[in-house]
């Protein structure tokens, strides 16, 4: 919700000009304005960025198998432990890449060193 205050800082200057003469006015609006477009911009290039957070931003990640059981097992990535599934069985110290989360287990595949 804050980031659309300093989208509000240009209308909020308008009313400088209702109070102070033009010269004025102007010299306090134009810095207002400028701060405001590029808050604007910033928020725009935020906005295009992919998701680093959530099930999208686990996609691709790479861990290790720590523990394994047939197809089943538990990988470490980014140093949190997730329970896993793979379409193969998995040995202990293979690299992995996390292909979707269902919930909380991954779902993995196995990666070359």
């Amino acid at each position: 919700m804050l980031c659309h205050l300093p989208l509000l800082f240009p209308v909020a200057g308008l009313v400088l000009f209702a109070f102070l003469p033009f010269p004025v006015a102007l010299a306090v609006y134009l810095p207002l304005a400028g701060l405001g477009t590029f808050a604007g911009l910033k928020v725009i290039e935020a906005m295009r960025q992919p998701a680093s957070t959530g099930s999208e931003g686990m996609r691709g990640a790479r861990g290790v198998v720590v523990t394994a059981q047939g197809p089943r097992g538990v990988v470490r990535v980014q140093g949190e432990l997730w329970n896993a599934t793979a379409p193969v069985p998995l040995t202990p110290g293979d690299p992995v890449a996390i292909v979707e989360l269902k919930g909380l287990t991954a779902l993995v595949r196995p990666v070359s060193r």
